[in-house]
């Protein structure tokens, strides 16, 4: 199908996202990718509108509307990332995969744009359209190495102090080898969840972080069955790693259920920023604070002795700031 790009759709397109280096770049681009997979295979529409019971009748742009910022970011990105190649640069990926994968991005926006011409559009046209992206985003080879190669750099998300006590301490085999496995999942999440971060930190725009909220509703998940995997095979209810993961899989379930049922709901279909900031800040900083409690309580495994503002200083800054603000509370009562 031959495509025609328009002299604003060119700068669309092609606008610079800011200088990134080429790790850097890789990695918000396998970032984006990663929320966007989840979305299209999104089967709870929640996160996009609060009145569930009418998807068939709804109209759906705002779906579409998110779908064509993330082309429109993952398709300056790789372009970026295209360049970077073209200087010679190693990369786990072919130049001429990454090429090939323009021309997928700047079809799907193309094609998105126009059916977003057509609006209202039903849930049919949604699901038709979601389905077809999907598919045709699986089917070019650079698509999933990039998300790999970014949840990758993710397991490699802990303080520094974890990798020491892990190296360094003498703590019991098994218990050496349960941990080494399972932390990296939770600093994948950790990652994404940083990324949310950042983004509130430069107040820039909200909206997109749902497909990443995406992401970490699978990645969590999928975190929580591995989890009761591995306590279905231990079974031994007085080991303290099977009370401590028993614990995160409880702690966790009940700010998913915050989050994902409550804080984020509509959040894609409000129009008032206060609004979208409030309940943005709060999802992030319940699953944030949940995960790096957990990590806290794995690392009082090897060290009982550490602090949780050793590892996480920002845990320490909100300690005070709640007191601070319980202090001027209490005058003012």
């Amino acid at each position: 199908m031959e495509t025609t790009v328009t002299s604003q759709q060119a700068r669309d397109l092609t606008g610079s996202p800011g200088f990134l280096s080429e790790s850097e770049t890789a990695f918000e681009l396998g970032l984006w990718l990663s929320g966007l997979e989840s979305f299209l295979r999104l089967y709870d529409f929640s996160l996009t509108s609060s009145k569930q019971a009418d998807a068939a009748s709804r109209d759906w742009s705002r779906e579409f509307r998110l779908i064509k910022s993330t082309l429109l970011l993952c398709s300056k990105l790789n372009l970026q990332l295209l360049k970077t190649l073209q200087n010679g640069s190693d990369s786990f990926l072919e130049k001429q995969e990454l090429s090939n994968f323009s021309r997928v991005l700047i079809d799907a926006t193309l094609i998105n744009d126009a059916l977003l011409r057509g609006a209202p559009l039903r849930l049919g046209e949604w699901t038709s359209w979601s389905n077809f992206l999907f598919t045709k985003l699986k089917e070019t080879p650079a698509f999933d190495k990039i998300i790999k190669a970014a949840e990758q750099e993710g397991e490699r998300f802990l303080p520094e102090k974890i990798f020491w006590l892990l190296d360094n301490k003498q703590i019991p085999f098994d218990l050496e080898t349960d941990l080494r496995l399972l932390l990296p999942h939770f600093a994948k999440v950790l990652k994404w969840l940083d990324a949310i971060g950042k983004i509130l930190d430069r107040d820039e725009f909200l909206k997109p972080t749902v497909l990443l909220f995406a992401r970490i509703n699978e990645q969590t998940r999928e975190l929580m069955r591995f989890i009761n995997d591995h306590l279905l095979k231990r079974r031994d209810e007085e080991d303290e790693l099977f009370v401590a993961l028993d614990c995160a899989v409880y702690a966790i379930s009940i700010e998913l259920k915050k989050v994902y049922s409550y804080e984020l709901v509509g959040v894609a279909e409000s129009r008032q920023s206060p609004v979208i900031y409030a309940r943005v800040e709060t999802a992030h900083g319940l699953l944030n604070d949940s995960f790096q409690q957990t990590v806290v309580n794995f690392a009082k495994l090897i060290d009982p002795a550490i602090q949780a503002s050793e590892l996480f200083p920002n845990i320490d800054r909100k300690l005070r700031q709640s007191l601070k603000l319980r202090e001027d509370l209490w005058r003012v009562l």
